[in-house]
């Protein structure tokens, strides 16, 4: 099936990243998943199942068993995920006939970094850019060349119907605010934006404290994507690192990345899944 990924199909970048079958779970406890029809808003992604687990299941157990294939036991059964490669259009295929409604899913916060992982921009003209940007950083005109990552577009709108989607980037907001509104023109996808001034400078870098993006604090619950490891120093346990981005125009790590969060959400803490790559 060479024109589609089917979580669960092949252990991709991601499953290697976080899963060993020797690893103990850190903030470990039974994975429990979630489902409602029509939760997410659309057929096929909207009308998700998950089968109960009867108690005792190990977080990475089950995750791992998900993303390697293990879908048809008798106790587990995660929705596969499949990208169409020609358009990027994603289904979330529901294997049950009797599908069982165990609570209504709360929605995790997916923090996005913004450079090298969803756009690459350079004051250097060079090809053919998505967008041209004119802007005044501390009275100096400058002049962005953006180029947006590929399948970009169809990535936040996926994610968009299944995490409350944060854009947090150490750029000037001079620069990243132009960039998002032509990321999200209708300011339908990214329900808040955080910038330089809201990262933590450390003799690493810039480094991102995830739990502001949430009212209530709630780490369980946020995600952070970004290229830079500086990044994910305050919250390591949260964190997916994503490869850098400039130019490759066959990039696919968005669509790559679309199965994982698709079985991430239903985790009840994220970090039960997350910090098995800092146990590495």
């Amino acid at each position: 099936m060479d024109s589609c990924i089917i979580c669960g199909g092949r252990q991709s970048y991601f499953y290697e990243l976080f899963f060993s079958p020797e690893l103990p779970t850190p903030h470990g406890g039974p994975l429990t998943v979630s489902t409602e029809d029509g939760a997410d808003g659309g057929a096929g992604v909207g009308s998700v199942a998950a089968s109960a687990l009867s108690g005792g299941a190990d977080a990475a157990a089950v995750a791992a068993a998900a993303a390697a294939g293990g879908i048809g036991s008798a106790k587990m059964d995660m929705p596969p995920t499949v990208i169409n490669r020609a358009d990027a259009s994603v289904t979330v295929l529901n294997p049950l006939r009797n599908r069982v409604l165990l609570r209504r899913l709360e929605r995790k916060t997916l923090v996005l970094d913004l450079d090298e992982t969803l756009v690459h921009s350079t004051l250097r003209p060079a090809g053919e850019p998505d967008l041209e940007l004119r802007v005044h950083i501390d009275s100096f005109p400058c002049v962005f060349y953006v180029f947006k990552r590929p399948h970009v577009d169809a990535f936040l709108r996926q994610v968009a119907a299944w995490y409350d989607v944060v854009v947090f980037t150490a750029s000037l907001h001079q620069y990243a605010n132009p960039v998002l509104d032509a990321l999200d023109p209708d300011s339908e996808l990214i329900a808040q934006r955080y910038f330089r001034e809201s990262c933590t400078l450390l003799p690493t870098g810039f480094a991102k404290d995830v739990s502001i993006t949430r009212s209530d604090g709630d780490l369980a619950k946020a995600v952070l994507v970004d290229n830079s490891p500086s990044a994910f120093m305050i919250n390591r346990h949260n964190a997916i690192p994503i490869e850098t981005w400039q130019s490759n125009v066959n990039d696919e790590a968005l669509l790559d990345l679309l199965p994982f969060l698709n079985i991430l959400r239903f985790v009840d803490d994220v970090r039960s899944i997350l910090s098995l790559r800092v146990a590495r």
